[in-house]
């Protein structure tokens, strides 16, 4: 992971911790930022990340908002 990656990375993860989530619930959201970050390589894509996880991976769509709400702490 990239230097910049990294440091976004640690942005969400320091986000979610002021937000008290729970452990299972950082886990997840840490896991969709990562997966974010391999999917568009720093790329500002949302949507398209959101269409791949719907169309390719077939995630439901509670999967997709949560997935979404990692995001938003980016």
């Amino acid at each position: 992971m990239e230097k910049s990656s990294k440091e976004l990375l640690e942005r969400g993860q320091n986000k979610i911790w002021l937000q008290h989530y729970s452990y299972q619930t950082e886990k997840s959201y840490i896991d969709s930022i990562r997966r974010y970050i391999c999917f568009h390589n720093q790329q500002q894509e949302i949507t398209a990340f959101l269409r791949h996880l719907g169309v390719k991976k077939n995630v439901a769509g509670s999967t997709k908002n949560q997935v979404l709400k990692s995001l938003a702490l980016l």
